[in-house]
């Protein structure tokens, strides 16, 4: 468990149809918002029925809780992989 009660997992919204799939996103909320003006929706695993049956999820705790840590620009690439991507620089 994390120090908030969280478990490390946890789900990210998304909707999919015959033609692809999208992470669903919202609002960005808290510090989080200073960095960009949308997040995806985060889901523990308590909202997923919730999520699943068509119920607002969109500002539970989860996405009000979003701890921001500073990294490295190493890990704007997709080809970078390792712990030089979680360093700040």
């Amino acid at each position: 468990m994390l120090a908030n009660g969280y478990k490390n997992i946890f789900y990210i919204g998304g909707i999919y149809n015959e033609s692809g799939c999208a992470i669903v996103t919202s609002e960005a909320k808290g510090e989080l918002s200073n960095i960009h003006d949308r997040q995806p929706v985060l889901l523990s695993e308590n909202d997923i029925g919730s999520w699943l049956n068509g119920n607002d999820v969109f500002d539970n705790l989860l996405n009000r809780d979003v701890n921001i840590k500073e990294v490295s620009n190493h890990v704007n690439s997709t080809r970078n992989n390792g712990i030089k991507c979680i360093k700040k620089d």
